[in-house]
Formats: C-alpha cells, sequence, structure tokens
C-alpha cells in the first residue's frame, strides 16, 4: 500500500480532485498521504483541495527543497 500519492491537477479525462473524490467515495481501508500538484495555482484551488483531504498542493514550478521536506515528512524519512 502507498505511503503517499502524488497527482498533478491535470489529468487526461478529468481534474485530480474529481479524481481524489471519486477515491472518498470508494471508502479505503487506509487513506495514503495526498500531494498535489497544479500549473494554475490559486488560493481557491488550494481550498478546494484541502476542503477534500489533500495534504500538500505545490504550485508549478516548486522550490525542490520544500517539496522534499513535505515528501520526507510524508514518508517518515528524517535527514
Amino acid at each position: 500500500m502507498p505511503m503517499l500519492v502524488i497527482f498533478d491537477h491535470e489529468l487526461p479525462n478529468m481534474n485530480a480532485g474529481e479524481f481524489i473524490g471519486e477515491l472518498i467515495k470508494e471508502e479505503l481501508v487506509y487513506s495514503p498521504g495526498i500531494m498535489v500538484l497544479a500549473k494554475n495555482y490559486s488560493d481557491e484551488l488550494h481550498n478546494s483541495y484541502k476542503q477534500i483531504g489533500v495534504d500538500e498542493v505545490f504550485s508549478k514550478p516548486f522550490d525542490l527543497s520544500k517539496f522534499k521536506h513535505k515528501l520526507d515528512r510524508h514518508t517518515g524519512v528524517m535527514e
């Protein structure tokens, strides 16, 4: 089972929010951490993802050191 799932906001047939919403409907046995990468980032987009349980939303391009820090936090890797 994955500890973390990373989505791009723009998926081929729907956006990541729609896909994550479908996952939530499935009532999974466990909930992995979820990160979303978004090219067209806005506060509204960030808030909508937070409302459905997304852990992190990054604007592309993103700061690699901040991204790595969040990855490490979600996967339990410590420096």
